[in-house]
């Protein structure tokens, strides 16, 4: 797992997932405390502190399992779904989210069975 907003700014890092099995793979982003973390299947792997805030300056793509448009650096895997809420989950939430996959605040849901439908209904298609 990794997070990089470039510029020479902190890059955030998690524990490499080598197995064959599908795992649930979480982000947050904590904009007070400028810190990220990561955690597997509900659990909290890694803290990175001093990571860039994201702002509406940012021109740059979102993107997921490669580095960058340029980059010839892609995930070796595949992605399931990918969720975007308006708030960094806390750990009680992530655990739960594994354990049971819809709680509030979500803001976009691609279950990516086929089509780029967001699922919650919010437009994000």
């Amino acid at each position: 797992m990794f997070f990089g907003p470039g510029g020479g700014s902190t890059n955030a890092y998690g524990t490499k997932v080598l197995d064959t099995n599908w795992h649930m793979v979480t982000a947050t982003y904590s904009n007070s405390l400028s810190q990220i973390k990561f955690y597997v299947d509900g659990v909290l792997d890694n803290t990175t502190s001093g990571v860039s805030s994201p702002n509406s300056a940012i021109t740059q793509s979102l993107y997921f399992g490669r580095d960058s448009y340029s980059s010839a650096y892609f995930l070796d895997g595949s992605l399931e779904e990918v969720r975007i809420y308006s708030k960094a989950l806390d750990t009680a939430s992530i655990h739960g989210l594994y354990n049971a996959p819809n709680p509030a605040g979500l803001v976009a849901y691609w279950s990516f069975d086929g089509n780029a439908i967001d699922y919650t209904g919010n437009g994000h298609n």
